[in-house]
């Protein structure tokens, strides 16, 4: 399963326009808040936010297509 779940991410990851893949992987990955995400990409708090939101709902588009839910919960995670 985590072998698959790697290919998942590595496959969404790679068709993901580039800032939605550096603000997810910065804010999961690294731990890091909109507004230091923001200064790394020099933008504001506000577009990253609106990256998250973008990133998670194609994420779980993907997952919900491929059978695996419940991975992602916009409740829990921003």
């Amino acid at each position: 399963m985590k072998n698959r779940l790697s290919r998942l991410s590595t496959a969404f990851l790679t068709g993901c326009p580039n800032f939605n893949v550096w603000s997810l992987f910065f804010s999961y990955y690294e731990g890091l808040s909109a507004p230091k995400i923001a200064e790394i990409l020099e933008t504001t708090p506000g577009a990253v936010t609106q990256l998250l939101h973008r990133g998670r709902n194609a994420l779980k588009t993907k997952l919900v297509e491929l059978g695996i839910e419940g991975w992602i919960d916009d409740k829990n995670n921003g």
